[in-house]
């Protein structure tokens, strides 16, 4: 019994050694373990650090053979909708408004400031506009009937213009609403080159003689347009019937200096008021036929830029800033000697068919008004009727710096308007100094010391100036423009009619006139005979004289011709040309 309970004594001093025992077995089994698990996880962490440097190394080599040669950027294809989106962009950048206040401006090229809505055909990719670069394509060639502009390689930083002289009028320009000074078109026009413009004369009724009367002067200025790269077409706009009237000698100016004429299919646009004086076929009584018939010049886009010009105008100097700065997309015109506030006998634009389209909306619905104007838009900054309202001088002043109802009613109508669907025209309208640009014998050039050498354009007086305050054409004075004259321009190579040995160069021939209307009968008065030098072959048979005469021509002997006439028995004092083969 004293046995057993020594024993059950010593129980508990066991029992804590063995827990002892086992609680340090235990911990020594932990060292161990977080001993082998430290060791696994710093090689796997030796492990990852190795492979990091290494990927370091081998982007730090592709990085040094990157630079050491050039990257060609890979063509990724485009997808439909992303390429539609851009359509959508490019088209938004197009439709955004144009606004230049100062067309030259420091260290900017200024045929890149303009970038114009162009409306014209947008699947004409060898199009360049005067403020768009399209990069060239290997292979590409441009459209055979466009010459691109090109844009300037240098910074134009400021043009000693003649406006910045101060050497012409005084605020003789306007926006449509109020008198104000001038455009600079020499700094809109400086650095731009190349180009394909037309200079438009327009023809409406019976041909004189002689005709288009200071072409070699027109055709010098074409010549100083292919100095910058550009290329001129001189352009006359006539109704069908006046095309095929024309007369020998008419023809062969036409030949002689490579005219371009273009049948034009009205002369007031369709369904346009007119006055209850006046009837279409009217030879007389109103300007409506004379000056709107010029409203064709707008809608000829296969140019840069056109110029229209009276046929009394004669150039001085040079004028080809005009058309240099109206690529860029303005319109361009000079206000009238005589206090109207736009002269019709000269404008100058970008074309695009969409502004012809335009101008026929506008004459379909409005009337003109000798209190109100065309379309109600009135006359500012005339306080009333002008001269020249009720016709072109009116229409157009109405059209290009109105910003009337009527107006804007046309522009939407005929596509010229922004993304909102608010009408806009595609050029911004300026106005430019007439003293120097279109001279109308008015005293409100510059002051007593004006002179005329400064004058580009002269369109007024044709006649010998009244005193010396004014300036006249070239021969009536000793100023105007001192540059070297141009050489005789080359008549056209000979032009053979028929084949064979009927084949000959036709020539013009003098018929004269028989106007011996009051002698007795006979000989008959709407008769006659002429001998001419040479043995005609072959000449027209029929002939109309400056005054519509109507005649008929035979060949009645080896050197005679006789002429008739149809539309009445009657004498004739126009002289009569007609055209002739001659052996």
């Amino acid at each position: 019994m004293g046995a057993k309970k020594k024993a059950q004594k010593c129980m508990p001093g066991f029992n804590r050694l063995l827990l002892v025992g086992l609680i340090f077995a235990g911990f020594c089994l932990g060292l161990w373990f977080q001993s082998e698990v430290s060791g696994v996880k710093n090689a796997e962490r030796g492990h990852s650090l190795d492979m990091i440097e290494l990927f370091e190394q081998e982007a730090q080599k592709a990085q040094d053979a990157s630079a050491a040669r050039p990257v060609r950027p890979q063509a990724f294809p485009t997808r439909p909708g992303v390429q539609h989106m851009k359509d959508e962009l490019d088209q938004l950048k197009e439709d955004d408004p144009l606004t230049i206040e100062n067309p030259v401006q420091d260290d900017v090229s200024p045929v890149a400031l303009a970038d114009p809505v162009d409306d014209r055909d947008q699947n004409d990719k060898s199009f360049q506009s005067a403020g768009a670069a399209v990069p060239e394509t290997p292979g590409s060639q441009p459209s055979p009937r466009r010459r691109p502009l090109r844009e300037p390689k240098v910074t134009v930083k400021s043009v000693d213009s003649l406006l910045r002289r101060g050497v012409g009028c005084n605020h003789c320009c306007n926006d449509g609403a109020k008198n104000g000074p001038c455009f600079d078109v020499e700094a809109c026009a400086a650095g731009v080159s190349g180009g394909r413009y037309a200079f438009v004369y327009a023809h409406v009724g019976n041909h004189g003689w002689p005709w288009l009367t200071f072409l070699d002067s027109m055709r010098a200025q074409s010549l100083k347009l292919e100095e910058h790269g550009g290329v001129a077409d001189i352009v006359v706009l006539m109704p069908q019937t006046d095309i095929q009237q024309l007369g020998c000698r008419q023809r062969r100016l036409v030949e002689r200096y490579q005219i371009r004429l273009i049948e034009v299919p009205w002369t007031i646009p369709p369904k346009s008021w007119y006055p209850s004086y006046w009837w279409p076929g009217k030879a007389d009584g109103w300007c409506g036929p004379q000056d709107l018939m010029r409203l064709h010049a707008l809608g000829l886009d296969e140019y840069d830029a056109v110029v229209f010009y009276d046929q009394d105008v004669e150039f001085q100097g040079d004028m080809t800033p005009v058309l240099h700065c109206a690529a860029r997309g303005y319109f361009i015109s000079a206000s009238g000697g005589v206090g109207e506030p736009f002269n019709v006998g000269f404008f100058a634009l970008r074309p695009s068919k969409k502004l012809l389209r335009a101008a026929e909306i506008f004459g379909a619905n409005v009337n003109f008004s000798i209190e109100t104007g065309w379309g109600d838009c009135g006359f500012l900054p005339s306080g009333s009727k002008f001269v020249g309202a009720e016709c072109g001088q009116g229409f157009f002043h109405t059209l290009f710096y109105k910003d009337c109802k009527a107006v804007k009613r046309a522009l939407v109508e005929a596509g010229l308007q922004d993304i909102k669907g608010k009408a806009r025209l595609p050029l911004q309208s300026v106005m430019v100094d007439r003293c120097i640009w279109n001279y109308q014998n008015d005293g409100d050039c510059g002051n007593h010391l004006f002179n005329c050498s400064v004058i580009r354009v002269h369109h007024k007086p044709t006649h010998k100036p009244e005193n010396d305050r004014l300036c006249g054409k070239l021969k009536y004075h000793r100023g105007g423009w001192t540059g070297e004259p141009q050489p005789p321009f080359p008549p056209p190579p000979p032009l053979k009619v028929r084949k064979g040995k009927e084949a000959c160069v036709p020539s013009c021939v003098e018929l004269g006139n028989n106007c011996i209307c009051n002698a007795p009968m006979p000989p008959p008065h709407h008769i006659k005979n002429v001998t001419v030098d040479g043995r005609p072959v072959h000449c027209q048979e029929q002939v109309r004289s400056p005054s519509n005469d109507f005649f008929a021509v035979k060949i009645t002997g080896a050197s005679q011709i006789t002429i008739r006439r149809l539309d009445a028995e009657s004498c004739w004092c126009d002289d009569v040309t007609i055209e002739c083969c001659m052996a």
